[in-house]
């Protein structure tokens, strides 16, 4: 009996340390991944920074493509709002705070109960391989404006943010890809149609 007290008392003991300890670790999350795209950057740039584009590349259609969205108005802030029974979504908004087309675009994010940060669209363009390299990045605290009890829950859950949401931004940017260099070639090949039809006449 004895042995079993000290097991639990030692079993308690540890998890309390750790459960203090989510009060003290880092809790600040950073994730970025980056594509290159054989369009220009302007292209690039429209796909990203309008939100009524995303329903064209974007992951989480996947998730749920019954979810709502609802965007308001235009350039910098701009909102997007959704509402989805999917937990990979859930509710939450993105509203555009800093706008410098075609290089840039900064939104503040409102994750619900996964918290709050900030998303950012970086183009660059590629004069070694020609396109536009884009960094899709996002920054976040996961304790801020949780409940206080809850903040060391919240702490771990950010150990676990790159391998949960990696895997969504690399997809995003491959569909982003495909969107913005078929729309392009579609683009040239109706461009060249009409020289074509031009020089005919």
């Amino acid at each position: 009996m004895k042995l079993l007290q000290r097991i639990m008392t030692g079993t308690a003991g540890f998890a309390a340390v750790i459960y203090v300890a989510g009060f003290f670790l880092d809790d600040e999350v950073s994730l970025t991944r980056n594509i290159l795209i054989d369009a220009p950057r302007e292209q690039v740039f429209d796909l990203v920074a309008d939100f009524n584009n995303w329903d064209d590349w974007s992951p989480w259609n996947a998730f749920d493509p019954d979810a709502i969205y609802d965007v308001t108005g235009k350039d910098r802030g701009q909102r997007m709002v959704w509402e989805s029974d999917h937990p990979a979504i859930g509710e939450g908004a993105q509203t555009v705070v800093f706008y410098e087309p075609p290089r840039m675009i900064e939104t503040r994010l409102d994750l619900g109960g996964w918290g709050d940060g900030y998303g950012a669209f970086v183009l660059i363009e590629d004069e070694q391989k020609g396109g536009t390299r884009i960094y899709w990045q996002y920054n976040g605290e996961m304790r801020r404006g949780k409940p206080f009890l809850l903040k060391p829950i919240h702490t771990y859950y950010g150990l676990f943010m790159d391998e949960m949401l990696a895997p969504t931004y690399e997809r995003g940017l491959q569909q982003l890809k495909q969107l913005a260099e078929t729309s392009g070639s579609e683009a040239a090949m109706a461009d060249a149609s009409v020289e074509a039809e031009v020089s005919r006449q």
